[in-house]
């Protein structure tokens, strides 16, 4: 009997790494339930430079070619060695149904060509795709975020929006369309990444019930979030940051301290599903707007109720909008680098006085962090 085999196309800012997290920590009692996860971390022997992974990058990177830096090519290696390995973990195992799960998947399986080579190469199997999609406003905001955490983003959101909008991954719609052409529309699985049409608001027991599994009480959950964010005060704090330093260590020192911060200042603007918008209404707008087109087909074909409805609708005014970075708050922050690295304070100060120094037009937010240190060393 074939087997079948799922593919999660783990969009990114989509709960992608905590989902792979939890499938490697449970694949035991996993695939003796009956869904097989391969091990991805024997797959270190295709890589030049072994890592720890959770998801099973290595197999969209060496059927498209192109690799992350992380994991780069081993010579001597191809796909169909790649390939040919995680086909024989799914014979070896007992269990009828496989998981795959990989960002890559998404960001490279991304042409109708590569998207008909990926399911030839698994064609022996029954192929089934599973993909959660985070309405493009909210997967914007979210990504902004990642930037400007990552300490190389100096992107006003404004200016983020029109950059993503060339990026061809946030057309929905043709994306999954590709595989539909490859495999069917019945055996794409879509689902939204809102809390509200998860599971029991739960991202891991939603994908369980995607493969035909309930939940199972002994299944564990990673102790804590796998790709944490930056509270919007601290966000907009760091990409000052990233404007006034052009050395990569410094930047990512405060990145490290703007995370501790987060956690210290506001849990909740720092979740996954945070109850603060970092767009105003106009800007979620625009962005729907330039995506209504692809999304209306999106919400025909391929969601279901009440996925669809969800996608659809404009966010309610729960999700109040973020009032800004404020020198009140500045100050707090000053002093929360000051209690644990006051040496950064002086490269800051130095920073900003050359910045202000040289600009055309002083930033509003640098010009809050030169004045809130001029208050700090006032109070101290």
């Amino acid at each position: 009997m074939r087997k079948t085999l799922y593919v999660h196309l783990g969009m990114p800012k989509a709960g992608s790494t905590a989902l792979q997290e939890f499938l490697y920590m449970n694949r035991g009692l996993l695939e003796q339930t009956g869904l097989l996860y391969p091990d991805p971390r024997a797959l270190e022997q295709f890589s030049r430079d072994p890592q720890k992974m959770s998801g099973h990058h290595i197999v969209p990177m060496y059927l498209t070619g192109f690799f992350w830096a992380s994991f780069p090519k081993k010579e001597g290696v191809d796909a169909a060695d790649v390939i040919r390995f995680i086909k024989l973990q799914i014979a070896e195992s007992t269990a009828p149904k496989a998981l795959l799960s990989s960002e890559a998947c998404w960001f490279m399986l991304n042409r109708q060509d590569v998207v008909n080579s990926f399911a030839d190469a698994f064609s022996d199997f029954n192929l089934k795709v599973i993909v959660y999609l985070r309405r493009q406003d909210d997967h914007i905001q979210s990504g902004y975020n990642e930037c400007i955490k990552s300490s190389f983003y100096t992107m006003t959101v404004d200016e983020f929006i029109e950059d993503r909008f060339h990026d061809p991954s946030n057309q929905y719609y043709t994306h999954l369309m590709y595989w539909a052409n490859a495999i069917g529309r019945e055996n794409i699985l879509t689902r939204l990444y809102d809390k509200s049409c998860l599971i029991n608001g739960s991202i891991f027991e939603d994908l369980l019930a995607q493969c035909g599994y309930e939940w199972n009480q002994e299944l564990q959950l990673p102790e804590k979030d796998a790709n944490p964010r930056m509270s919007l005060n601290a966000l907009m704090f760091q990409r000052c940051i990233n404007l006034l330093f052009g050395e990569k260590k410094i930047r990512e020192d405060f990145s490290k301290h703007m995370m501790q911060f987060s956690v210290f200042e506001d849990r909740e603007s720092a979740k996954a599903f945070m109850a603060k918008s970092l767009l105003t209404p106009g800007q979620r707008k625009k962005i729907l707007n330039h995506y209504e087109s692809e999304n209306k087909m999106l919400v025909k074909e391929l969601l279901k109720p009440p996925d669809g409805l969800c996608f659809s609708c404009e966010k309610p005014n729960l999700h109040a909008h973020y009032p800004g970075l404020t020198l009140e708050k500045v100050v707090e922050i000053i002093r929360f680098i000051h209690s644990r690295q006051p040496e950064l304070l002086v490269s800051l100060s130095q920073a900003s006085n050359i910045y202000h120094s040289l600009s055309n037009t002083n930033s509003f937010h640098t010009g809050l962090i030169k004045e809130g240190l001029s208050i700090f060393k006032d109070t101290e």
